[in-house]
Protein backbone atom coordinates (compact mmCIF):
# COMPACT_ATOMS: atom_id res chain seq x y z
CA UNK A 1 0.00 0.00 0.00
CA UNK A 2 1.40 3.49 -0.92
CA UNK A 3 2.15 5.53 1.98
CA UNK A 4 0.42 8.94 3.07
CA UNK A 5 3.13 11.14 1.97
CA UNK A 6 1.38 13.87 3.52
CA UNK A 7 -0.53 15.24 0.32
CA UNK A 8 -4.19 16.16 1.06
CA UNK A 9 -7.15 17.51 -1.01
CA UNK A 10 -11.08 19.67 -0.77
CA UNK A 11 -11.76 20.71 -3.73
CA UNK A 12 -11.87 19.06 -7.15
CA UNK A 13 -9.40 21.55 -8.54
CA UNK A 14 -6.69 20.27 -5.51
CA UNK A 15 -7.42 16.77 -7.30
CA UNK A 16 -6.80 17.94 -10.32
CA UNK A 17 -3.80 19.63 -9.51
CA UNK A 18 -2.04 16.24 -8.05
CA UNK A 19 0.63 15.29 -10.62
CA UNK A 20 1.88 11.96 -11.12
CA UNK A 21 5.29 11.05 -10.35
CA UNK A 22 7.77 7.94 -10.39
CA UNK A 23 5.88 5.96 -7.61
CA UNK A 24 2.25 5.90 -6.68
CA UNK A 25 0.98 7.75 -3.51
CA UNK A 26 -1.58 8.52 -1.76
CA UNK A 27 -3.56 12.11 -0.68
CA UNK A 28 -6.35 12.22 1.71
CA UNK A 29 -9.23 14.08 2.07
CA UNK A 30 -8.89 17.42 4.24
CA UNK A 31 -12.19 16.11 6.05
CA UNK A 32 -9.94 13.16 7.35
CA UNK A 33 -12.86 10.61 6.94
CA UNK A 34 -10.80 7.95 6.00
CA UNK A 35 -10.86 8.98 2.30
CA UNK A 36 -8.33 8.95 -0.13
CA UNK A 37 -7.27 9.26 -3.66
CA UNK A 38 -4.42 7.26 -4.86
CA UNK A 39 -2.19 9.20 -7.99
CA UNK A 40 -0.52 6.37 -9.90
CA UNK A 41 2.73 7.40 -11.95
CA UNK A 42 0.18 6.51 -14.96
CA UNK A 43 -1.87 9.38 -14.09
CA UNK A 44 -4.46 7.64 -13.21
CA UNK A 45 -6.52 8.28 -9.75
CA UNK A 46 -8.80 5.79 -7.48
CA UNK A 47 -11.00 6.55 -4.61
CA UNK A 48 -10.08 4.32 -1.59
CA UNK A 49 -11.74 4.19 1.37
CA UNK A 50 -9.32 2.82 4.66
CA UNK A 51 -11.83 2.21 7.90
CA UNK A 52 -11.30 -0.52 11.05
CA UNK A 53 -13.19 -3.80 11.24
CA UNK A 54 -12.84 -6.18 14.09
CA UNK A 55 -9.89 -4.51 15.21
CA UNK A 56 -7.99 -4.59 11.79
CA UNK A 57 -7.78 -2.46 8.91
CA UNK A 58 -9.33 -2.68 5.32
CA UNK A 59 -9.82 -0.33 2.39
CA UNK A 60 -12.23 -0.57 -0.25
CA UNK A 61 -11.40 0.27 -3.52
CA UNK A 62 -14.79 3.02 -4.25
CA UNK A 63 -13.63 3.96 -8.47
CA UNK A 64 -11.83 6.73 -10.57
CA UNK A 65 -11.96 10.16 -10.80
CA UNK A 66 -13.42 11.99 -12.29
CA UNK A 67 -15.65 9.09 -12.74
CA UNK A 68 -16.42 9.48 -9.51
CA UNK A 69 -16.87 13.15 -8.66
CA UNK A 70 -15.28 14.24 -4.73
CA UNK A 71 -19.08 14.59 -3.66
CA UNK A 72 -20.24 11.05 -4.84
CA UNK A 73 -17.14 9.70 -3.71
CA UNK A 74 -18.20 11.16 0.33
CA UNK A 75 -21.53 10.04 -0.60
CA UNK A 76 -20.05 6.68 -1.05
CA UNK A 77 -17.32 6.66 1.92
CA UNK A 78 -20.35 8.26 4.44
CA UNK A 79 -22.85 4.87 2.89
CA UNK A 80 -19.75 2.25 3.90
CA UNK A 81 -19.15 4.05 7.33
CA UNK A 82 -22.25 3.35 8.06
CA UNK A 83 -22.18 -0.15 7.46
CA UNK A 84 -19.03 -0.32 9.88
CA UNK A 85 -20.97 1.19 12.34
CA UNK A 86 -23.71 -1.11 12.09
CA UNK A 87 -20.64 -4.24 12.21
CA UNK A 88 -20.91 -4.99 8.88
CA UNK A 89 -17.89 -5.43 6.71
CA UNK A 90 -18.27 -3.29 3.43
CA UNK A 91 -15.40 -5.27 1.71
CA UNK A 92 -17.14 -8.42 2.45
CA UNK A 93 -20.19 -6.92 1.07
CA UNK A 94 -18.64 -5.36 -1.81
CA UNK A 95 -17.69 -9.11 -2.65
CA UNK A 96 -21.09 -10.58 -1.97
CA UNK A 97 -22.86 -8.24 -4.61
CA UNK A 98 -20.11 -7.12 -7.18
CA UNK A 99 -19.65 -10.95 -8.84
CA UNK A 100 -22.48 -9.85 -11.40
CA UNK A 101 -22.25 -5.96 -11.22
CA UNK A 102 -18.62 -5.61 -10.92
CA UNK A 103 -17.06 -4.22 -14.01
CA UNK A 104 -13.86 -5.65 -15.38
CA UNK A 105 -12.42 -2.35 -15.13
CA UNK A 106 -13.08 -1.75 -11.60
CA UNK A 107 -11.78 -5.46 -11.19
CA UNK A 108 -8.46 -4.13 -13.15
CA UNK A 109 -8.27 -1.24 -9.99
CA UNK A 110 -8.58 -3.73 -7.55
CA UNK A 111 -6.21 -6.56 -9.25
CA UNK A 112 -3.22 -3.55 -9.68
CA UNK A 113 -4.04 -2.52 -5.79
CA UNK A 114 -4.38 -5.84 -3.85
CA UNK A 115 -2.15 -7.80 -6.32
CA UNK A 116 0.25 -6.04 -8.91
CA UNK A 117 1.25 -3.02 -6.42
CA UNK A 118 2.73 -5.41 -3.95
CA UNK A 119 4.60 -7.42 -5.75
CA UNK A 120 6.35 -4.57 -8.45
CA UNK A 121 7.90 -1.07 -7.68
CA UNK A 122 6.15 0.05 -10.89
CA UNK A 123 2.65 -1.10 -12.40
CA UNK A 124 3.00 1.40 -15.57
CA UNK A 125 3.23 -1.20 -18.16
CA UNK A 126 0.16 -3.64 -16.76
CA UNK A 127 -1.67 -0.44 -16.67
CA UNK A 128 -0.80 0.27 -20.12
CA UNK A 129 -2.06 -3.23 -21.46
CA UNK A 130 -5.27 -2.70 -19.27
CA UNK A 131 -6.18 1.32 -20.42
CA UNK A 132 -4.82 0.46 -24.75
CA UNK A 133 -5.64 -2.95 -25.24
CA UNK A 134 -7.96 -4.60 -22.76
CA UNK A 135 -10.64 -1.83 -21.21
CA UNK A 136 -11.49 -0.63 -24.59
CA UNK A 137 -12.98 -4.62 -25.11
CA UNK A 138 -14.33 -5.64 -21.98
CA UNK A 139 -13.45 -3.32 -19.57
CA UNK A 140 -17.43 -2.12 -19.39
CA UNK A 141 -18.89 -5.72 -19.01
CA UNK A 142 -19.27 -8.17 -15.98
CA UNK A 143 -17.72 -11.27 -15.83
CA UNK A 144 -20.14 -13.25 -16.81
CA UNK A 145 -20.97 -11.26 -20.09
CA UNK A 146 -17.06 -11.80 -21.06
CA UNK A 147 -17.05 -14.60 -23.34
CA UNK A 148 -13.74 -16.64 -25.46
CA UNK A 149 -14.65 -14.42 -28.17
CA UNK A 150 -13.70 -11.19 -26.25
CA UNK A 151 -10.22 -12.61 -25.33
CA UNK A 152 -9.22 -13.81 -28.69
CA UNK A 153 -9.84 -10.56 -30.02
CA UNK A 154 -7.82 -9.05 -27.62
CA UNK A 155 -5.03 -11.18 -28.17
CA UNK A 156 -4.95 -11.49 -31.93
CA UNK A 157 -5.51 -7.69 -32.46
CA UNK A 158 -2.06 -7.60 -31.36
CA UNK A 159 -1.19 -10.48 -33.40
CA UNK A 160 -2.81 -8.95 -36.58
CA UNK A 161 0.10 -6.20 -35.65
CA UNK A 162 2.66 -8.23 -35.85
CA UNK A 163 3.72 -7.60 -32.06
CA UNK A 164 3.31 -11.31 -31.15
CA UNK A 165 5.43 -10.51 -27.80
CA UNK A 166 2.81 -7.91 -26.69
CA UNK A 167 0.14 -10.05 -27.51
CA UNK A 168 1.85 -13.07 -25.27
CA UNK A 169 2.37 -10.83 -22.87
CA UNK A 170 -1.23 -9.67 -22.40
CA UNK A 171 -2.39 -12.83 -22.44
CA UNK A 172 -0.25 -13.71 -19.70
CA UNK A 173 -1.65 -10.63 -17.95
CA UNK A 174 -5.53 -11.60 -18.62
CA UNK A 175 -4.44 -15.52 -16.99
CA UNK A 176 -3.25 -14.07 -13.74
CA UNK A 177 -6.39 -11.68 -13.42
CA UNK A 178 -8.89 -14.63 -14.08
CA UNK A 179 -6.95 -16.80 -11.70
CA UNK A 180 -6.97 -13.98 -8.83
CA UNK A 181 -10.70 -13.30 -9.75
CA UNK A 182 -11.52 -17.47 -9.32
CA UNK A 183 -10.13 -16.60 -5.53
CA UNK A 184 -12.16 -13.93 -5.22
CA UNK A 185 -15.71 -15.52 -6.56
CA UNK A 186 -15.72 -13.28 -9.16
CA UNK A 187 -15.35 -15.89 -11.89
CA UNK A 188 -16.05 -19.57 -12.18
CA UNK A 189 -13.22 -20.78 -14.47
CA UNK A 190 -10.42 -19.34 -16.37
CA UNK A 191 -11.59 -18.62 -20.32
CA UNK A 192 -8.01 -17.31 -21.25
CA UNK A 193 -6.82 -20.86 -21.02
CA UNK A 194 -8.69 -21.94 -23.62
CA UNK A 195 -6.09 -20.26 -25.80
CA UNK A 196 -2.54 -22.34 -25.38
CA UNK A 197 0.32 -19.62 -25.42
CA UNK A 198 1.97 -22.13 -27.64
CA UNK A 199 0.05 -20.57 -29.87
CA UNK A 200 0.35 -16.74 -29.04
CA UNK A 201 4.07 -16.23 -29.29
CA UNK A 202 7.13 -18.69 -29.06
CA UNK A 203 10.19 -17.50 -28.34
CA UNK A 204 13.19 -18.54 -30.64
CA UNK A 205 16.96 -18.58 -29.21
CA UNK A 206 19.42 -15.75 -29.96
CA UNK A 207 22.09 -16.50 -31.65
CA UNK A 208 23.51 -12.65 -32.26
CA UNK A 209 25.50 -11.15 -29.49
CA UNK A 210 25.13 -7.20 -29.54
CA UNK A 211 27.88 -5.27 -30.81
CA UNK A 212 30.24 -2.72 -28.84
CA UNK A 213 27.77 0.48 -30.55
CA UNK A 214 24.82 -1.48 -29.46
CA UNK A 215 25.92 -2.10 -25.78
CA UNK A 216 27.13 1.19 -25.90
CA UNK A 217 23.95 2.83 -26.85
CA UNK A 218 21.86 0.50 -24.83
CA UNK A 219 23.43 1.44 -21.70
CA UNK A 220 24.02 5.20 -22.26
CA UNK A 221 20.24 5.32 -22.61
CA UNK A 222 19.55 3.62 -19.16
CA UNK A 223 21.89 6.01 -17.64
CA UNK A 224 19.68 9.10 -19.17
CA UNK A 225 16.47 7.45 -17.77
CA UNK A 226 15.08 9.10 -15.10
CA UNK A 227 12.10 6.77 -13.60
CA UNK A 228 14.77 3.76 -13.46
CA UNK A 229 16.14 3.15 -10.12
CA UNK A 230 19.88 3.74 -9.54
CA UNK A 231 20.17 0.21 -7.78
CA UNK A 232 18.80 -1.25 -11.42
CA UNK A 233 21.39 1.02 -13.39
CA UNK A 234 24.59 0.24 -11.19
CA UNK A 235 23.28 -3.85 -11.28
CA UNK A 236 23.17 -4.15 -14.77
CA UNK A 237 26.66 -2.28 -14.78
CA UNK A 238 28.20 -4.79 -13.06
CA UNK A 239 27.07 -7.65 -14.61
CA UNK A 240 28.48 -6.47 -17.67
CA UNK A 241 31.59 -5.99 -15.99
CA UNK A 242 31.47 -9.47 -14.70
CA UNK A 243 30.92 -10.49 -18.31
CA UNK A 244 34.04 -8.75 -18.89
CA UNK A 245 35.73 -10.92 -16.22
CA UNK A 246 34.58 -14.10 -17.03
CA UNK A 247 35.65 -13.38 -21.04
CA UNK A 248 39.30 -12.83 -19.89
CA UNK A 249 39.03 -16.11 -17.97
CA UNK A 250 37.41 -17.91 -20.91
CA UNK A 251 40.08 -16.83 -23.42
CA UNK A 252 42.80 -17.58 -20.96
CA UNK A 253 44.00 -14.27 -20.31
CA UNK A 254 46.53 -14.34 -17.32
CA UNK A 255 46.16 -10.70 -16.23
CA UNK A 256 44.97 -9.55 -13.03
CA UNK A 257 41.67 -8.02 -13.06
CA UNK A 258 39.85 -6.06 -10.00
CA UNK A 259 36.74 -4.07 -9.86
CA UNK A 260 38.80 -1.63 -10.79
CA UNK A 261 39.67 -2.53 -14.10
CA UNK A 262 38.34 -0.92 -16.87
CA UNK A 263 36.37 -2.18 -19.73
CA UNK A 264 37.84 -2.49 -23.15
CA UNK A 265 35.82 0.83 -24.65
CA UNK A 266 33.86 3.53 -23.25
CA UNK A 267 30.68 2.61 -21.78
CA UNK A 268 28.51 5.54 -21.75
CA UNK A 269 29.16 8.48 -25.08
Amino acid sequence: MPKDNGYSFGTPREIDALKALEKRYMAKDKLNNGLFIEVKPTGSKVWLYRYTYNGKQERLTIGRYPDISLKDARAKRDETASLVAKGISPKLEQQKNEKYQLTFRHYGEQYINEVVAKDRVTTTIMELYLNNDIYPVIGDLAFNQITIEHIRSIIWKKKDEGKDPTAWQIRSLLSRMFEYAITKGLAEYNLVLAIQAKHVYKAKPRNRHLSIAEIRVFYTTLFEMPKIQESYKLGLLLSLMCAEITGHFHLGDSRQLTCKSPLPFDLVS
